[in-house]
């Protein structure tokens, strides 16, 4: 789809035109190539970004899918482990950090987290993903938005064992999350909000929270990659301002603002998926009609079909970099800067096939505050 205007995100997010945000969203691309051409801190965001959504990706994917296997041969479903998630204040904030490492490890331990046993030589199956990926993770999240070195280095400093066992519970609350939506009988968007399904959430969320300088943000990178069908966003500065709700504060990157996130994303693209085939008209003129028109009308009818089905596909993790590329597109992106606008001046054609195909990205990281491992500084 030609993008004849290019929306800001609010913009953009006041649209219920599946083809415009499948515009936007066929821009993707080229917008991390310009972000990454904005500064020298973002100068490895295009290998970076390569990796999340085609290495990162299908792996957590795939240990879902391991997790969701075990969920599976268990019934009933258990609850979220050891009650993490709830009893949370009513302002969402993560109170994991509180724990003790050993904690998490237990909590792996209980949930077949699969990290390798102390007699194995730390042979075995990882369930969730090793300390090397979470310092790349939060690489890729500095490139994405604002630069804080000190959180790279808290990824770099975590103790042997303890990202593989908070990772691998935080996988195994996701697999009950994703179960509660896909066996509830309302659709993803309503199911999603269901008690079950937020407290396998805010679990899974406050399992990663647990180590030292990952907040809400970075554990949601994860999360995004690792669902299925685009489920879970990533939490990008440019879809909080416009989704989250009037009343966030610019700097609440709290647990309550990443499900309220979760909800407006999933709920929007319902709404897109629903009215994928809507405005769709009849064709032009009447009498006769050539060869040459019966050919044109099969071309239109066929790239007609090829949005139709992008469209379906759209999750709430494409609506979030919609929101990303569009800010970078109308030059207002943390991500882009001078990139932004230089992304903005390459030309408007933007490919809307296909889009929906690298979805597990997330989008721009915003200000954490301080430098030191409190709430501030968790992201």
């Amino acid at each position: 789809m030609k993008l004849e205007v290019i929306p800001d995100p609010a913009s953009l997010w006041a649209s219920d035109d599946p083809n415009l945000w499948l515009g936007v969203l066929g821009r993707y691309a080229e917008c991390v190539a310009a972000a990454a051409g904005s500064s020298k801190s973002k100068a490895g965001l295009v290998e970076l970004d390569s990796w999340y959504l085609q290495q990162l990706t299908p792996q957590v994917a795939a240990r879902l899918q391991d997790q969701l296997q075990a969920l599976q041969r268990e019934r009933p479903a258990p609850q979220p482990a050891g009650g993490q998630g709830q009893g949370q204040d009513a302002a969402g904030s993560s109170k994991a950090a509180g724990k003790s490492r050993q904690a998490v490890l237990s909590a792996a331990a209980a949930v077949g987290g699969g990290v390798g046993k102390a007699g194995g030589g730390g042979a075995g199956p990882v369930a969730g993903i090793s300390r090397a990926e979470l310092v790349r993770l939060v690489e890729w999240k500095l490139a994405r938005g604002k630069w804080r070195p000190r959180l790279a280095a808290f990824a770099q400093e975590q103790p042997d064992g303890a990202v593989e066992a908070a990772s691998g519970a935080a996988l195994a609350q996701l697999a009950a999350y994703v179960r509660s939506v896909q066996e509830a009988p309302a659709a993803a968007a309503a199911a999603a909000s269901s008690a079950a399904a937020t407290a396998a959430l805010r679990s899974a969320v406050d399992a990663l929270t647990a180590l030292k300088g990952v907040g809400p943000a970075t554990a949601s990178a994860l999360l995004s990659a690792a669902a299925p069908g685009g489920l879970l966003p990533y939490m990008g500065d440019e879809a909080l301002a416009v989704a989250a709700g009037g009343g966030r504060k610019p700097d609440d990157y709290s647990l309550k603002a990443y499900l309220q996130l979760v909800s407006a994303l999933q709920a929007k693209a319902a709404g897109l998926r629903g009215g994928s085939s809507s405005g769709r008209g009849a064709g032009s003129g009447g009498g006769a009609a050539t060869a040459g028109s019966s050919e044109c009308g099969g071309a239109e009818e066929e790239a007609a079909g090829k949005a139709d089905a992008a469209a379906a596909a759209l999750g709430a993790a494409d609506l979030e970099r919609c929101l990303w590329v569009a800010s970078v597109l109308s030059g207002g992106a943390r991500g882009g800067g001078r990139g932004g606008a230089a992304a903005a001046g390459v030309g408007t054609a933007g490919g809307g096939a296909g889009a929906a195909a690298g979805r597990k990205a997330g989008a721009g990281a915003g200000p954490a505050g301080g430098q030191r491992a409190s709430k501030k500084a968790k992201r």
